[in-house]
Parts: C-alpha cells; structure tokens; sequence
C-alpha cells in the first residue's frame, strides 16, 4: 500500500488564545447547569456561549475532558434550539484540538449526535459540527467510528453545500478520513471523487488546496486509481 501521499489535516491550535479572568470550573458550572429542568431559554445560551468563549484556555484544552465538561457539551448538541447547538459543537471543536480529547469525546457518545448535527438547516451547526469532525477525524480509532455511524455519504453530501466554510471542512474531514486505508474505498463509493473534482474549481485557495490533498489520498488505493482514471 502506498503512503508517501498521504495527507492529514492538524487540528486548529487555539493554545494562544489566553483567556485567564476565568477558569476551567466555571465553565464546567455553566454548561452543567444547562442541563438543569426549569433552566430558561436565554441561561441555556448563555451556558454555551460561555463555555465556547471560555474553553480557549490553555488549561482548558488540555484538561476540561477530565473535568466534567464533555457530557453537557455533548448533551447539547440535541437541544431545540440551534444556538445552543452550535455554540456546543463550537466549544467542542476547540476541546478536540486536543489530542487527549479525541477518545473522550468518542467514549463519551459525542460522535452520533456531531453526524446527526450535519444535516442541520442552521448552517453555523453544520460548521461547528464538521470542524469538529475534523479535527476528531486525525485520531484513527474516531476515523473508524465515523465510518461505522455513516458519516462519509453525509460529508460527501456536504461537498455540494452552498456554504463555501461547511464545503471546505467537509474536505478537510474527508481528507483525514481518507489518510485510513480502510476508508479509501467507501469514501469512492460514495461518490466523492466527482464532486472533488468540481470543487476543486472553486475560488477559494484553500478549498482547492484540500481538494488536492483528499485526492491524493484517496489515490493511494490501486482500485479507487482505476475508477478515477477511467470516469
């Protein structure tokens, strides 16, 4: 099997964004007390909003997964409100920067629910549910996971999204998901490759870029080489 093109997208680093008026607890409280029965609307928000804001802390990303925090995040992700959705997935997209996270938020049953939330018609809950996939997408054993509760006809599905952020995360997922060899051939099979082509047209240099670099991993396979140079 060929690996030299083998390409897998980092996590975002948000280690250099000091936030240190507040601290890891207080974010815990705040997302944990959204879960409370009675809590209004505007707390709920504003649980997670604070929480997204608030987890840029260096301590916070190498520690919240350990404090309590992932369960309400993740709970969140099926509130009726889609503001709470999003700025949950946001917070969690950041928490998955970190690498000690990524078999958390797995364990934790975080995966289902960011799959479910990329068929959201809020937009801003497609984003922050597909960077988070991303970024979960660079450890293997969540490429295996996502591939199990299929994600991949999801994200493909995503690559024809108006929104040219959803279109171009979704690449970035992809391209991590395709750096497995045994997703190579089902991420083809879900008729990826044409709307790889297609996007890789687009004006924006970054979308292009990912395009490339999902290619090449997918090209890594003898089978998928035949099918694109045959299509």
């Amino acid at each position: 099997m060929e690996t030299a093109g083998h390409r897998r997208w980092p996590p975002v680093d948000t280690s250099h964004l000091l936030d240190p008026g507040k601290t890891c607890q207080q974010a815990v409280v705040r997302a944990d007390e959204a879960r409370l029965p009675g809590v209004d609307d505007q707390r709920i928000l504003l649980a997670a909003r604070y929480f997204n804001r608030n987890n840029f802390i260096v301590e916070s990303t190498r520690g919240l997964g350990r404090r309590g925090a992932l369960p309400p995040l993740i709970a969140q992700l099926s509130s009726k409100f889609p503001d709470v959705q999003h700025y949950s997935a946001r917070a969690l997209y950041r928490l998955a920067a970190n690498s000690e996270n990524h078999a958390r938020i797995r364990v934790e049953g975080g995966i289902g629910p960011l799959i479910e939330l990329l068929s959201s018609r809020h937009e801003p809950c497609q984003r922050g549910a597909v960077m988070t996939l991303c970024n979960l997408a660079t450890d293997a054993n969540n490429c295996a996971a996502m591939a199990q509760q299929n994600a991949i006809i999801t994200l493909v599905m995503l690559l024809d999204s108006d929104s040219v952020p959803v279109a171009r995360y979704a690449v970035m997922c992809l391209t991590n998901l395709a750096a497995v060899d045994s997703n190579q051939v089902p991420i083809v099979a879900a008729k990826a490759v044409q709307p790889l082509v297609e996007l890789s047209k687009s004006k924006d240099l970054d979308t292009q870029r990912y395009c490339g670099m999902c290619l090449c991993n997918l090209s890594a396979h003898p089978d998928n080489r035949r099918y694109m140079t045959t299509q």
